[in-house]
C-alpha cells in the first residue's frame, strides 16, 4: 500500500504538504527545547554531532528559536570531566554560551527516561516544543525547523517523528541495513500512513 499510495495518490492528510507552503513562519515567540540525555557515552561522538547539528540549525538563520540541553546521567568521575570540558569547548567554538547548556544529574533515577521527566519537571514550562536526540543523532537544521513548522501548523499532533536512517556504516550488516532504510523507508512510512491514517502521518 506504500507504494500504491506513493505511486498514484495526492493524500490530503499528509503533514508533509504543510512545507510546501514556504510564506508559513513560526511564530517569534516560540521556543524548542533539543534535550539529549547521554549515559558514559562517546565524548568525542556526542560533541562532534552536537556541533554538526548546531552549525547546521544557525545556517537557516532560525537559531533563536532552539536552546539545546546535554542531559548527563555518566556516573564516572573522568567521564563527566570531559563532557563538561568538551561542552566548554563547543559554546567556545559556536559562541554558544546561553543557549547550549550542560548538567550531570546526580541522583539517576530511571536512567534516561527519568533525566527526561526531570527536565521536564524543573525547565519544560518554558518551551513549547521538546525534541529528544540520541547521542549518536545527526540531524539537519532545516528538518529540525520544518518540524517545529509542522507542529504549529498542526497543535493536534501529539508526536511527530523523522525516519531514521543509518549513515557511515561499516560492518557489512549494519552497511545492510543503511542501504534497506533508504529504499525502503519512504514506502514503509507511506504504507503505515494509509492504514493509520491520522494516528501515523508522514
Amino acid at each position: 500500500m506504500g507504494f500504491i499510495t506513493l505511486l498514484v495518490t495526492r493524500d490530503q492528510m499528509k503533514l508533509r504538504k504543510i512545507l510546501d507552503d514556504k510564506s508559513f513562519k513560526i511564530l517569534p515567540e516560540t521556543k524548542v527545547a533539543v534535550v539529549m540525555p547521554v549515559y558514559n557515552e562517546d565524548v568525542t561522538r556526542i560533541f562532534a554531532g552536537l556541533q554538526t547539528i548546531y552549525e547546521s540549525l544557525q545556517k537557516t538563520g532560525q537559531l533563536e528559536h532552539f536552546t539545546f540541553f546535554i542531559l548527563s546521567d555518566s556516573d564516572q568521575a573522568e567521564q563527566g570531566r570531559q563532557e563538561e570540558l568538551a561542552w566548554k569547548k563547543i559554546c567556545e567554538t559556536v559562541r554558544g554560551f546561553g543557549r547550549i547548556f550542560y548538567r550531570c544529574r546526580k541522583i539517576r533515577i530511571h536512567k534516561k527516561s527519568g533525566n527526561i521527566a526531570d527536565f521536564f519537571r524543573r525547565w519544560g514550562a518554558q518551551y513549547q516544543y521538546m525534541i529528544p536526540l540520541d547521542a549518536d543523532s545527526l540531524m539537519s537544521g532545516r528538518v529540525l525547523f520544518d518540524m517545529v513548522r509542522v507542529m504549529e501548523a498542526r497543535p493536534d499532533v501529539g508526536i511527530l517523528q523523522t525516519a531514521p536512517k543509518g549513515i557511515n556504516r561499516k560492518s557489512l550488516g549494519s552497511r545492510m541495513n543503511q542501504f534497506a532504510s533508504y529504499l525502503y523507508g519512504p514506502i514503509f512510512l507511506a504504507g503505515s500512513h494509509f492504514w493509520q491514517l491520522d494516528k501515523s502521518g508522514s
